[in-house]
Order: C-alpha cells, then sequence, then structure tokens
C-alpha cells in the first residue's frame, strides 16, 4: 500500500481484523483494536474530502478513550480542493460527501 511505498515497514502496519463497510464502521473496529492495545495517540488519514465526516464518526466511536486523534487528508483525486465547484467531477465528489455529512 501506500505507507509501504514511502518506507513504512510491513512490520510496523497491523490491519484491524474486523470486516469493515462503512467509516462508521471503522471507527468502532478502531475502538475495539484500542481496548485490547492501548495508544496515546491515532493518526487517522482518508481521502481529503472526506475529513470532516470522518472525524465526526471518529469522536464519537471514540468519545470514552483517552486518546489524542490526529487527522490528515491525503490527496485522492485531480480536482483541487479548493476550486472542487469548477470541475463537474469536483462537484459530484464533493457535493455528494456534502450531502452525507448531512445525514453523520
Amino acid at each position: 500500500g501506500m505507507l509501504q511505498k514511502l518506507g513504512v515497514p510491513q512490520s510496523q502496519l497491523e490491519l484491524l481484523p474486523d470486516a469493515c463497510f462503512s467509516t462508521q464502521d471503522e471507527a468502532f473496529a478502531l475502538g475495539r483494536y484500542l481496548d485490547q492495545h492501548p495508544a496515546r495517540s491515532v493518526a487517522i488519514i482518508t481521502s481529503d474530502y472526506h475529513t470532516r465526516r470522518c472525524r465526526v464518526f471518529f469522536e464519537h466511536a471514540l468519545a470514552d478513550r483517552d486518546v489524542e486523534l490526529q487527522y490528515a487528508g491525503a490527496p485522492t483525486t485531480t480536482i483541487d480542493p479548493n476550486h472542487w465547484w469548477k470541475d463537474s467531477q469536483g462537484v459530484s465528489i464533493y457535493g455528494l460527501e456534502m450531502i452525507k455529512m448531512l445525514f453523520a
């Protein structure tokens, strides 16, 4: 994956054992993982347009844990996030994300 391409050794990576079908599933899976493997901080990396909604799910799922959450949005498209409305694909991707955010 991307982290291996950046030089992170495989021995430092661990996949969560739970099957996840949504960001909310991932947030609760991380909570279960932290119950068994406590940590002081966790970096959550997601697509740049998904960071806000991701934060909502993870902060809810991990609210009762003493863990610092850090978020990073990685670029996943060629669309400029500062001018997404100038591109039809940007309107589609970012517009859908805004709608999903309302329901989060």
